[in-house]
């Protein structure tokens, strides 16, 4: 189980990678909701780990708290970078 959860985060991660990269390429193009639905599940999975690494600093391991912020970091990177679709861009 855990090696199948590895690899399907590995390959949403290319997905993701793939997705935003052509994002990126065409700025003046809203996203796709292929793009916003990637991006999505990405923050999702971002939002997710966070609790569980702040669950383990409260434990009393530091590493916990620096991997909690550099998902943050993330979930901030995907909010600002993706060219969100009308009404989506106003709320982000």
């Amino acid at each position: 189980m855990i090696k199948f959860n590895f690899l399907s985060r590995v390959l949403a991660i290319l997905v993701l990678l793939v997705t935003l990269s052509t994002v990126w390429a065409s700025a003046d193009n809203e996203a796709t909701m292929a793009e916003v639905h990637v991006t999505y599940l990405d923050l999702l999975g971002n939002v997710g780990l966070v609790e569980n690494y702040v669950n383990v600093w409260q434990e009393g391991d530091d590493q916990g708290r620096l991997i909690a912020e550099e998902l943050l970091e993330r979930v901030d990177i995907l909010l600002v970078d993706i060219n969100w679709p009308g009404e989506m861009a106003e709320v982000a």
